[in-house]
Parts: C-alpha cells; structure tokens; sequence
C-alpha cells in the first residue's frame, strides 16, 4: 500500500497474529467459510464442575466458495428456559455482544475450495497457571492434509 514493500516483516507479521494466543474479536459473517458446526453442550442445571472444566468434542463440516482459511471460530449461545426462554448468542450472525467471538488461527492460512472437508476434535479447560484463563488443543485436518494439532492459550 502507498508503494511500501512490507514484505520483508511478512513472517515477523504472521508470527505475531497467528500464534500461540486465542484472539477475542469480531467476527462478520461474510468471513466464515462454513455453516456454524455445534461441538459440545452443557446442561448447566446438572453440569459437574469437572464438566465445566474440561470441555471436549469434535467437530466436521464442508467450506463453502474458494478462498483462504485462517483459523477457527468459536463462540457460544446459552439457553435461558422459561415461559418465554431467552438465547443469548455471541454467533457472529447475531447482534454483536461485548464477547465477540474467540479466533484459533492457524500457523498458515490454507487455500480451500467448495466442499473441502475440514474436521478435527478439540478440548477446552482451565489454564494451569490460572483457572480464570483458558487453555484450548485443538487437533484437526483439512481436506486430505495431514492431522495437526495447536494448544492456544488466553490470557496467560
């Protein structure tokens, strides 16, 4: 831009966003290359402090379009039952709520085309050095690539 080679910081760049740390924005739906996938659910009215604290699932869906893949997008609706029953959803096809949405980059963006499969599992609990904190693996694969794994932690 402006005629500014900025390649030569390219890799410092891609090291800083796409690292080891979750990234909390917003995210537009024009940015997400798939329908939302559902990959665990609580049932807080019964749930154990250990099923708060190491949450699992899997996950598989289809891209849709060609384009680049950065990372993963997670986010979260709650279920407020009642007579009238509330949903509160951070989903970036929502209002925009003061949570955002959670980015898990990839080390490289990957190019994906209409009905790439992209599937994988991921785990969610506590961070060790601070159960405020959240530490996430992911393990996942794209089309036939290889399966690969990447722990991200917030707010160490």
């Amino acid at each position: 831009m402006y005629g500014v080679d900025m390649t030569c910081v390219q890799s410092f760049a891609r090291k800083c966003i796409m690292g080891k740390d979750m990234a909390v924005c917003s995210v537009y739906p024009e940015h997400v290359l798939s329908h939302p996938v559902k990959f665990a659910t609580l049932d807080l009215s019964s749930a154990t402090l250990e099923d708060i604290g190491n949450i699992t699932g899997s996950f598989q869906f289809c891209c849709f379009g060609s384009s680049l893949m950065h990372g993963f997008a997670i986010w979260f609706s709650v279920l407020f039952p009642g007579e009238n029953g509330i949903v509160l959803s951070t989903s970036p096809y929502g209002e925009e709520t003061h949570w955002k949405q959670t980015i898990l980059y990839l080390d490289e963006e990957l190019q994906v085309e209409q009905d790439t499969s992209v599937r994988g599992d991921i785990k969610m609990s506590a961070s060790e050095s601070n159960p405020r904190h959240l530490s996430v693996t992911l393990s996942y694969s794209i089309g036939d690539g290889i399966c690969r794994t990447k722990i991200f932690q917030m707010g160490n």
